[in-house]
């Protein structure tokens, strides 16, 4: 099944297509204010590289953050708009489950809650491979260094202001070794969410 991941409601905004489980092409968007004509053009792109048309996708997945109302509000109504033209089911996935470290344990994926918070999702990459433990939080960051203390990795998404703020509650060598990368080979498996459960998480101001 030919699929069009894309999420823009993070730090490291992305395109991808995938077939059968598979990789076909990614691309990381750089951010925008103005996403919505570069998101079309960029997807656009990305079907002409691999010589398919939209009307060749046959499934639309999209980021429902936790994430910036802007920038997920252009990536969900693109896919749904193209949901809807092509008549193709259209699945949603938490954006911080599209990231996981390459280093074995317990790990932890954090991104901005504002108003003190962090959002958190959990899990664990093992031989066998990475696996989510946990449903997505949002926690008082005083509360991140018992929430956080059976995980041997943990990864923000990129942000200046929240890591000045995780550096208060967190020792910062914990965290600053490991960069989040996106791995969506993990990700397909988790495709299980039907549009009826579609509801995008924003953070507050």
């Amino acid at each position: 099944m030919l699929t069009l991941i894309l999420d823009t409601s993070t730090s490291i905004p992305f395109i991808a297509l995938t077939k059968n489980h598979h990789l076909i092409d990614l691309l990381e968007l750089p951010q925008k204010q103005q996403y919505s004509e570069y998101l079309f053009l960029s997807i656009r792109n990305l079907l002409e590289k691999q010589e398919l048309e939209l009307s060749n996708l046959e499934r639309i997945a999209v980021g429902t953050g936790p994430g910036f109302y802007t920038g997920m509000r252009v990536g969900i109504a693109t896919a749904k708009s193209f949901a809807f033209s092509l008549q193709i089911p259209l699945i949603s996935f938490c954006s911080l489950s599209a990231f996981f470290p390459k280093q074995f344990g317990k790990f932890a994926i954090l991104s901005d809650g504002k108003q003190k918070t962090a959002y958190v999702l959990k899990g664990e990459h093992t031989e066998s491979g990475k696996q989510l433990s946990s449903d997505l939080k949002r926690v008082d960051l005083d509360q991140l260094p018992q929430e956080l203390s059976d995980c041997s990795t943990i990864l923000p998404l990129p942000n200046a202001s929240f890591e000045n703020s995780l550096a208060q509650h967190l020792p910062y060598g914990k965290w600053l070794q490991c960069q989040p990368h996106l791995d969506l080979n993990a990700l397909l498996i988790q495709f299980n969410q039907g549009f009826e459960q579609f509801e995008p998480v924003y953070s507050e101001l």
